[in-house]
């Protein structure tokens, strides 16, 4: 879908807009999150507007999930963890624990076996869903 935004600028031909940025959500929280992606949807002209974080949160209530474990990336120090527990906890699951995984602090480093066996190692067993923030995070192979 192309349109031409007021002052005649085109926009390219995009389907929807995509702001992937995990720690900016932490940071801002969920109603922040939830602010911006209306801001956003308001000046794109009828293209869809998601964010990281707020797709999650969509994602885990669409599955059902109450109680979730949040891995972040070794580069997210503890501060920022603790805001993307607070961001989750906010928009009203149980978060059931919530680090910065123990791998490389180095993206070209990261495997996806790795992660997965990390996860794997610290999830409790209550947990009902796996959020893996930071977009940078190397989670699929």
């Amino acid at each position: 879908m192309s349109t031409r935004p007021p002052g005649g600028w085109p926009w390219p031909p995009l389907a929807a807009i995509a702001y992937a940025f995990t720690s900016s959500a932490y940071v801002i929280g969920a109603q922040g999150e939830a602010d911006m992606i209306a801001r956003l949807s308001a000046r794109a002209h009828g293209l869809p507007v998601v964010a990281t974080c707020a797709a999650a949160v969509g994602a885990l209530r669409a599955a059902g999930a109450a109680r979730v474990c949040l891995v972040d990336p070794p580069w997210f120090d503890a501060a920022l963890n603790g805001l993307g527990r607070a961001y989750y906890e906010a928009a009203g699951f149980e978060v059931c624990f919530s680090a910065p995984c123990a791998l490389p602090s180095d993206q070209a480093r990261i495997r996806p076996g790795d992660l997965h066996d990390w996860v794997a190692g610290h999830v409790p067993d209550r947990a009902e869903a796996v959020v893996i923030g930071g977009n940078g995070l190397r989670a699929v192979g």
